[in-house]
């Protein structure tokens, strides 16, 4: 019976050097994923591969890629001729300055006299003055206008107001007289038919009290 077996169980922990480089090598993976600079050389490092397959590749990576020689060239090439550029900027600076030192120099002299408007800028400065005046008094004229009604809308409003309830009251009224008429007519048309009949069974009772048969 295994109950009645007296054993001791040790627990002791082991080896897990490929655990661990596994997890290493996830985690580089996910960094370079993620768009973390992550050395190449660090995740074939970490990979499972045999040492031989990663010697070389680690010898594959580490020779000079052409294209980035390229760029690095391209870079310096620019950089040269910006330095150029500027170098040669100098000159027009020093330039500029000694135009600015003549100019403060001849500040304190005195300057020459204004040269006096002719016959067409003063026309155009008095056409000009009339267009002022001419848009400032249109823009009053607008002003007046919208303010005027303004005040005006109130009372054209109870204006049509007032005329929209003397329309209804008159047909209203209208519409009384007509019904009066046609009451009228009802009792009209009803005396004559009576007084119709009436005069028929009068016509026909004198018919019966001389003989005559009646129509």
């Amino acid at each position: 019976m295994l109950g009645n077996i007296d054993v001791e169980i040790l627990i002791d922990e082991g080896p897990d050097n490929e655990t661990v480089m596994g997890d290493v090598f996830d985690l580089l993976m996910a960094l370079a994923q993620n768009n973390v600079p992550v050395p190449p050389q660090a995740i074939i490092e970490a990979s499972t591969l045999p040492l031989s397959e990663k010697k070389k590749l680690q010898a594959m990576i580490s020779q000079p890629d052409p294209m980035k020689q390229q760029a690095q060239q391209l870079l310096l090439a620019d950089k040269q001729a910006d330095i150029q550029k500027k170098q040669a900027e100098i000159p027009k600076i020093q330039t500029g300055a000694m135009l600015n030192a003549a100019k403060a120099r001849t500040e304190g002299l005195p300057a020459a006299p204004p040269i006096p408007p002719s016959p067409l800028d003063l026309a155009q400065k008095l056409a000009d003055i009339n267009e002022t005046n001419a848009t400032a008094a249109h823009k009053r004229a607008s002003a007046t206008q919208i303010y005027h009604g303004a005040l005006f809308q109130p009372l054209q409003t109870l204006a049509d107001h007032a005329q929209q309830n003397a329309q209804r009251a008159v047909n209203v009224q209208q519409q009384a007289v007509d019904t009066m008429h046609q009451n009228a007519d009802r009792v009209l048309d009803h005396f004559h038919q009576t007084a119709n009949r009436e005069s028929q069974m009068q016509l026909a009772r004198m018919k019966a009290m001389r003989g005559q048969p009646p129509e």
